[in-house]
């Protein structure tokens, strides 16, 4: 049991660091995009 709470504590750090880094990168990609695509909505 003490080994299934080490493993389960120490994945969800992990993950949890794992799924902003993943979406930090196509959320600025797709935002770059979107800013010279709609650059009058963004003014707007």
């Amino acid at each position: 049991m003490d080994t299934m709470s080490v493993t389960q504590r120490d994945f969800q750090p992990l993950d949890v660091t794992t799924l902003p880094r993943i979406r930090l990168v196509p959320m600025k990609a797709t935002l770059s995009m979107n800013d010279k695509q709609l650059p009058m909505e963004n003014v707007s």
